[in-house]
């Protein structure tokens, strides 16, 4: 609870307890109101809250499902992508990759022909 107060540095001590107690008294001089407002700000409180975890939880699931889109046998990652599954992090020199990866493709093409 936030207390406005007078400053009184003679008595402010003796000030400050009588503010508390004069607000202590008229909170609970009508109980009714005072436990609906508690009451309404407690539900309140604990809707913002699972509405914020599932806000996060939906963000969450967003991301995976929109980075393990359509994945095929093989994957390619930067570095340290499995821990922190961002979108935002890329991987440089792609041509470099794809003719790389055409090349396994290639191989792993002769290996299933000499096994068949």
């Amino acid at each position: 609870m936030i207390f406005f107060l007078y400053v009184n540095y003679k008595n402010k001590f003796k000030t400050n307890m009588k503010t508390i107690k004069l607000s202590w008294r008229n909170l609970w001089r009508n109980p009714t109101r005072t436990n609906v407002t508690i009451s309404a700000v407690a539900l309140c409180i604990a809707i913002l809250i699972i509405f914020q975890s599932m806000i996060v939880g939906l963000i969450e699931k967003a991301v995976f499902n929109t980075t393990n889109l359509i994945i095929g046998e093989v994957q390619i990652h930067a570095n340290d992508y499995l821990n922190d599954r961002s979108i935002y992090k890329s991987l440089k020199n792609r041509e470099k990759i794809k003719s790389i990866a055409k090349k396994i493709i290639l191989a792993s093409l002769n290996v299933a022909m000499v096994l068949v």
